[in-house]
């Protein structure tokens, strides 16, 4: 028996249309066989060699779950004494001020940098700590910057999450978690519950993810955003976004989710294939839209 899939399209739905989705599918939970060994989201640093667009305003930005617990509040990186640094086309040091929230390190650099010229960022011992889960795969990453003073916030992501998934361990655990695709601007920012106690001018306070992609789920699928999810659990889901520069996108509007386990329980390590009814690439479609 095949399981269902989260689709792939070119345009992913929107977050909007979650409780449409609900009332008229039965969310799936899949079995699949893991694993003990997990490490955490990878950090990613922004912007790097293929950004297209980098504005003299910009910000260093080093976002994954990897950085739980190597960055204080302040910006500082705990048992470092080489933390990461900017520095021009001539190897000389752009001044920068470090900031932190729930997951993010932020560099302001004090003045804007050059239309036209090319920066590196230095990880130091930042490469190191976070190196194991992947993400960042040099010890420096260069960037050019190709454009103006960016001050436009960004459109507020786009952003589908999934059916249910369950995720057995191999020492019987199950974890629940629901895929999330979509589109977005910059930096995703994730509040599960409405918790998140951000401020976005003074780049600090809680989240439950900041990330550069959207290749994580929403519960515990051997790494969790959503820790203790269970079938018949509910909360409520809103996304935002900083742009290179730092402009802040405002938050979605908390949308209701809600942990399943009826419908189809794969083979252990059997393989999914994205085999969706009609009904549900149509459901899917409706849900499509730009914010």
């Amino acid at each position: 028996m095949s399981c269902p899939a989260l689709p792939s399209s070119t345009r992913p739905a929107s977050a909007a249309g979650l409780g449409l989705l609900a009332a008229a599918l039965v969310l799936t939970a899949p079995v699949t066989a893991r694993a003990n060994s997990c490490t955490a989201y990878p950090v990613h640093v922004l912007p790097d060699e293929t950004t297209p667009d980098v504005p003299t305003n910009t910000r260093i930005w080093y976002a994954g779950q990897a950085l739980d617990g190597v960055v204080d509040e302040s910006g500082g990186i705990i048992d470092c004494d080489a933390p990461p640094r900017l520095v021009d086309a001539d190897g000389l040091d752009v001044p920068t001020t470090a900031r932190a929230f729930s997951f993010a390190l932020v560099l302001v650099p004090a003045a804007p940098l050059t239309e036209g010229q090319s920066y590196t960022i230095e990880h130091g011992c930042l490469f190191d700590k976070v190196a194991y889960a992947g993400g960042i795969e040099a010890e420096t990453t260069t960037f050019t910057v190709t454009a103006a003073v960016d001050d436009t916030a960004p459109e507020p992501p786009d952003i589908a999450v999934g059916a249910t998934e369950a995720t057995e361990f191999e020492n019987g655990f199950v974890g629940y978690s629901m895929p999330v695709e979509g589109e977005f601007e910059g930096i995703l920012l994730v509040d599960i519950g409405q918790t998140a106690t951000l401020d976005p001018s003074a780049l600090a306070g809680e989240l439950s993810l900041a990330s550069t992609d959207a290749d994580f789920v929403i519960g515990h699928a051997c790494v969790s955003t959503w820790p203790h999810a269970e079938p018949g659990d509910s909360t409520t889901l809103s996304f935002a976004s900083f742009d290179l520069a730092g402009n802040f996108s405002g938050w979605t509007e908390p949308e209701p989710v809600t942990v399943t386990e009826d419908g189809c329980h794969c083979r252990a390590g059997a393989s999914r294939t994205p085999t969706l009814g009609l009904g549900l690439l149509l459901l899917l479609g409706l849900r499509r839209r730009r914010r």
